[in-house]
């Protein structure tokens, strides 16, 4: 983590840019986006709720459903809730974990996150009825 601040801070301190511009193409949502993950995420495992049910998912700008995600109840939150507590328990490994390498686990998520930004905005613009432009 210490590597990616001095990175950053370095170059700003002694006045050296080394600023690079990409002429890349950014992506363009599709209308109807792909789920690939309609299931509860519970202790690192994408898991069915333990009731079975689920609801459809609807894109209110066409009326169409656009998958059945699994429906969470009390039972499926106290896993949940345990499986949380679990991991932040001390000795576990999460916390046993040197903070440099939950660091860079957290900036390969924030990686995740830019790389996937049409996607998201497409799937909460679904739910939303806001721009796509407004939402990146």
């Amino acid at each position: 983590m210490l590597r990616v601040v001095l990175s950053r801070t370095f170059p700003r301190i002694y006045g050296i840019s080394n600023c690079q511009y990409s002429a890349a193409a950014i992506p363009v949502p599709s209308a109807q986006p792909e789920v690939h993950y309609n299931k509860l995420f519970i202790n690192n495992e994408w898991q069915d709720a333990i009731s079975k049910r689920s609801f459809p998912t609807i894109n209110p700008a066409t009326g169409e459903v656009i998958c059945q995600v699994a429906e969470a109840d009390k039972a499926d939150v106290d896993k949940a809730v345990k499986a949380a507590r679990e991991a932040f328990r001390f000795g576990s490994p999460w916390r046993r974990m040197d903070a440099s390498d939950r660091g860079l686990l957290l900036s390969r998520l924030a990686d995740a996150i830019e790389r996937d930004t049409a996607y998201l905005a497409v799937a909460d613009l679904s739910s939303s009825h806001a721009e796509v432009t407004w939402q990146r």
